[in-house]
């Protein structure tokens, strides 16, 4: 049986790290990131934010203006797996305007990871071309044996 994290409370028992052990809870059965400014999905796509303001849970989604409550940490993670991503800027593009030394070890990788892919992509497309005009230039020079 699912069990639904604990209505936001802010008793002195609920702490601000128990609110972000809720949302970080959540965020894993979708495989998303929480990083300094919001969720990411698995793409490095930002989604949004969740937090917990005055006992209500909150939803604020990818270029919205404005928070919307929700019932709980639960359907405000959930509403964020439902953003559309089709047009969103990876991560590595975030982590590109952020200085080097304020980046994580694990930014820092994102990012080298990223522009590895880039390169190998770029190589890819560059190479191709020229692979396919060199054979078609070899066989336009050949003569036929026969």
């Amino acid at each position: 049986m699912l069990q639904r994290p604990a209505p936001c409370s802010l008793s002195s028992s609920t702490t601000e790290n128990q609110i972000m052990a809720h949302i970080f809870n959540e965020c894993q059965n979708y495989g998303f990131e929480i990083l300094d400014d919001g969720i990411y999905n698995n793409n490095g796509v930002k989604l949004g934010q969740v937090g917990c303001t005055n006992g209500n849970w909150w939803v604020k989604r990818r270029y919205s203006v404005q928070q919307q409550y929700s019932n709980s940490v639960l359907d405000a993670v959930l509403s964020l797996s439902m953003v559309d991503t089709s047009l969103a800027e990876p991560v590595h593009k975030y982590l590109q305007s952020r200085p080097l030394e304020q980046l994580t070890t694990e930014e820092l990788q994102q990012l080298l990871s990223a522009e590895v892919a880039n390169c190998e992509q770029l190589l890819d497309s560059h190479l191709a071309p020229r692979k396919i005009d060199v054979i078609l230039l070899l066989s336009k020079k050949t003569k036929p044996l026969i």
